[in-house]
Order: C-alpha cells, then sequence, then structure tokens
C-alpha cells in the first residue's frame, strides 16, 4: 500500500461527495481544499492533481470510478487503519475532532466496499462540521478584514505600485514574498516581543534568498509584521506557500523560522508551538523540524 495511493484516492472521494448537490461555490472549494491540504502522504505532483479535481463537476462514470479504486486500496486492515488516520486528520484540520465525527469516518471506511452509495451520503456528512469550522476561520479573517486572497492580491498590487522598485518582480514572486513574510510575521510575535536581531534576520534571508535589495526587503518585513497581516489564517497561507515553493526552499524556510526565534539567546515555548503549526501546515514532516533546529542552533551559535 502506498500511502500517497490511498490519499490521492480518499480526496476523489470526498470530491466526489462535494459535488453530490451538482455545485461547488469559490468559497467552498477553499475550504474544501483546505481540508484535503490535511491528508497525509501527498506530493507536489498528486496535490496538483487534487487541485482539478475541484474545477468542474465529475460525472458518474468518474464518480464510479474514483468509488471502485478506494474500495480496492482500502481492502486490508492495514489500509483501512492509514484511511481513519488520514480522514481524521482532514477533519482536524482546525484543531477540533467530536467523537460523532470518529465514528462517522469509521462507518464510512468500513462500509464503503460493501455499499459505496451509502457510505457516500456518510462522507458527505462527514465533511459538514470540518466545512463548517473552516468556513468560520476563513469568515473570522473576512470580518475583520477582508479576503484572504484580497488581502494578498491588494498588498502585492500596492507593492507593485510603490517607490520600492518592487515593480520588475512578478505577482507571482510578490505574492510568495508576502506569503512567506506573514508566517515569519507570525514567528516573530510569538513571543509577544519584536526584536531587532529577529528583523534583521528575517531582511537579510530576503536580501540574500530572494535577491531582494535591503530597502525593499526592509518594506516588505516591516509591512508583514502589521498586527492585521499576522493574523490571517495560517493553514490557508501555509497551503497556498506550499504550492509555489520547491520542498528544498520550505526546508531553508523552516531553518530561517528556528534561526529567528534562537538569535536572542533563548527559544520560547510560544516560539515552537508556531513553528511546528507551520511545519505542519508546510507538509514537512518531523526529521525536517528536527533538523532544522539542530542547524539553526548550530548556525546561530546560541547556547539553549
Amino acid at each position: 500500500m502506498h500511502e500517497s495511493s490511498l490519499s490521492l484516492a480518499l480526496a476523489k472521494v470526498v470530491a466526489v461527495a462535494a459535488w453530490a448537490d451538482g455545485k461547488v461555490t469559490p468559497e467552498e472549494r477553499d475550504c474544501l481544499m483546505d481540508l484535503l491540504y490535511q491528508l497525509p502522504g501527498l506530493d507536489r505532483k498528486s496535490w496538483r492533481k487534487i487541485q482539478k479535481l475541484l474545477d468542474q463537476p465529475i460525472s458518474p462514470s468518474w464518480r464510479t470510478r474514483y468509488v471502485n479504486a478506494l474500495v480496492t486500496l482500502v481492502e486490508t486492515d492495514r489500509a483501512k487503519r492509514f484511511a481513519l488516520y488520514a480522514l481524521e486528520r482532514m477533519v482536524e484540520a482546525d484543531g477540533v475532532i467530536a467523537d460523532g465525527e470518529r465514528e462517522l469516518i469509521s462507518e464510512f471506511v468500513h462500509k464503503v466496499g460493501a455499499f459505496p452509495l451509502d457510505a457516500l451520503t456518510l462522507l458527505s456528512e462527514v465533511l459538514e462540521q470540518p466545512m463548517a469550522r473552516r468556513e468560520r476561520a476563513a469568515n473570522k479573517t473576512e470580518r475583520d478584514l477582508a479576503s484572504v486572497d484580497t488581502i494578498i492580491a491588494g498588498r502585492v498590487d500596492d507593492w507593485i505600485e510603490g517607490e520600492f522598485g518592487l515593480e520588475d518582480r512578478t505577482k507571482s514572486e510578490l505574492r510568495r514574498l508576502c506569503l512567506a513574510g506573514i508566517l515569519l510575521a507570525r514567528v516573530i510575535h510569538a513571543d509577544d516581543v519584536i526584536d531587532e536581531r529577529e528583523l534583521a534576520m528575517a531582511i537579510d534571508f530576503l536580501i540574500n534568498q530572494w535577491k531582494l535589495e535591503r530597502e525593499q526587503a526592509e518594506f516588505i518585513m516591516i509591512v508583514s509584521l502589521s498586527d492585521s497581516i499576522s493574523e490571517i489564517d495560517s493553514l490557508r497561507v501555509s497551503r497556498w506557500l506550499f504550492e509555489e515553493t520547491t520542498l528544498l526552499e520550505r526546508r531553508r524556510f523552516l531553518q530561517l523560522l528556528f534561526e529567528i526565534a534562537i538569535c536572542d539567546g533563548q527559544l520560547a515555548d510560544a516560539e515552537v508551538d508556531e513553528i511546528m503549526h507551520i511545519c505542519a501546515n508546510l507538509r514537512l514532516d518531523h526529521l525536517s523540524f528536527q533538523h532544522s533546529f539542530e542547524y539553526a542552533r548550530d548556525r546561530v551559535g546560541e547556547a539553549i
């Protein structure tokens, strides 16, 4: 059993359930993508396939094909255990999962082989509460500010029209900078103190890794450290950054987060929690987390 294959098969059947009423709104699509993003074992190639699942309705023939493929993959006890784990991770995207949701997931996994139509109805029920939680998390940003996408698009347009020479950068580059800046700001804010050494390290990273002029890097970090921007839904920001970066870039970014947290001579619990959260949301494993900490500790040279 390949975990990526089973997670992809689960994602396809989740998409089938989402299209059951014939429509998926843009807001629903974003929330579903956030949930599907939690499925374990997915690489960039699999994720690109998942992104296309919600672009248009799924035909009856493909619905049958997707369900049959999942049935074939969950025949063994080991596969069923993984499917349970994967769906629970998906449902727990916002840190909450009720006992009733666990029971529905278990019932779905054990029923999908014998009663696929009943299982799809169960899966629709499984999605109800986590979708509602995701919508509330996204709408909190919209109530306080604007939609996440609107905020980032507006920030990119402001940077292009500004006086810092960023107009030569593509919108894709600036969007990536904006996303990275938001996550950097979350770590810098984590201990409720903005240390000049932390800010300087972030600025140097933008200069050396993303080839910005110092004035440009300073401008981006100052903007990113605004309280309102740092409160944007980090799950969605992390998903978007994952979609626009390579594995090597994400690992280097994780190292930077630790360097920033460590450079003041102490690593606060709040900083560790924030980095751990970002690490998981960037689809980096515990080994990457540990290696990044050790690399940053040795590089910065502070005793923790």
